[in-house]
């Protein structure tokens, strides 16, 4: 919301900015570093302050300062004098804000229209975003899929560490690296494990369609910066040998794929996909298949974002993009900058919305031999 005598913020947790001096804009109208208070550090004494009864600073989920509020509380400017007038010019907002799953509201980026309505600003930012994130798998799509015309058909593997994969041998991995590694450069660096990656060529080096513009995370980079993580996305175990599926080769009915020639329905299966960043480690992502006879109760392995007002993105292996807005609530677990427990430890059983997810995640997975 906007007005002309200050800039108010509603949340129902806890909420945060954080730009660094070198992420400031022309004609930036405050800053606020939550270092202990809500002084504005941009120089043009826009100072904020915390309005309502439960308003306190907390520890930031990555180390940062953040604010706890209630429903009923603001964050507000008390000086008016620099901020543009209602209506009448665009003015932009980063910020991340960590709500309860029960308030389906997105954190705004770089918006930069006049807010008249929230829910219609929330609207068009949720739709930007998963626009541009769908676009990322597209373009991501377009290099997997030129990739075997150069290795004898051969695909980009998963993950290389299990020799169960087919012709594993022959295949290079497609990004190298673990997420959940505390100190790595690689987490904010993309020469580490980005730039070296064999699907790089093929999407013009551009490291910009690795990252969700969604994601809310931040690492401190080695200026102590926070920055975002260099890659969103996870690609399938399918294409890998299968482990959690339990499938081909490892055992079971269902099929993992070496050579493109080899994918049965290329429309719905999917080749990578957003990961929650307490789920994201190594570049795989695992669905263990349900909904078919004989196949286990619905669990889930590795987490899925929901990025976009409970949706994720996948990209599929004939190249187009897919949204998902998940139904249950244990497959969208807050973020909260710990590692969730995944694999054989994920909460069972999951909720019914969950379990329709999981049975469509399937469905999207791999087919039967």
């Amino acid at each position: 919301m906007k007005s002309i005598n200050k800039i108010v913020l509603v949340a129902a947790m806890a909420a945060g900015v954080y730009t660094s001096p070198s992420q400031a804009q022309i004609a930036l109208v405050n800053r606020w570093s939550f270092n202990g208070n809500l002084l504005d550090s941009s120089g043009n004494g826009n100072n904020g302050a915390l309005s309502g009864s439960g308003s306190s600073y907390v520890t930031g989920l990555f180390g940062q300062q953040a604010i706890s509020l209630t429903t009923a509380n603001e964050i507000y400017c008390t000086t008016a004098a620099n901020l543009p007038t209602a209506g009448t010019a665009d003015w932009s907002m980063n910020m991340w804000l960590n709500l309860t799953s029960n308030l389906k509201l997105a954190y705004m980026a770089g918006f930069g229209s006049p807010i008249t309505s929230g829910s219609t600003a929330v609207a068009r930012a949720l739709l930007n975003y998963m626009t541009r994130c769908m676009n990322n798998c597209r373009q991501m799509m377009i290099g997997w899929n030129m990739c075997p015309g150069d290795y004898s058909d051969l695909l980009l593997a998963g993950l290389t560490n299990n020799t169960a994969a087919q012709y594993i041998a022959s295949r290079v991995i497609w990004c190298a690296g673990n997420l959940d590694t505390t100190g790595d450069a690689g987490l904010w660096n993309p020469t580490v494990y980005i730039d070296p990656s064999p699907i790089m060529p093929y999407i013009g080096n551009n490291r910009a369609i690795w990252q969700c513009p969604a994601d809310p995370v931040r690492v401190l980079n080695n200026l102590g910066q926070p920055v975002p993580r260099v890659r969103d996305y996870s690609m399938s175990q399918v294409f890998d040998s299968g482990a959690w599926l339990v499938g081909v080769p490892n055992g079971g009915n269902y099929l993992c794929y070496g050579k493109l020639s080899e994918i049965r329905r290329p429309s719905d299966t999917w080749v990578v996909g957003e990961e929650h960043p307490d789920s994201i480690n190594d570049d795989a992502m695992a669905v263990q298949m349900t909904g078919d006879t004989g196949d286990a109760a619905p669990r889930i392995i590795d987490y899925p974002a929901s990025y976009h007002g409970g949706a994720g993105v996948f990209a599929l292996a004939d190249g187009h993009s897919v949204s998902r807005k998940w139904r249950g609530g244990t497959i969208q677990p807050p973020v909260t900058g710990n590692p969730l427990l995944l694999g054989n430890n994920t909460p069972q059983p999951v909720d019914a919305g969950t379990a329709q997810d999981l049975f469509w995640w399937s469905s999207i997975t791999t087919v039967h031999e």
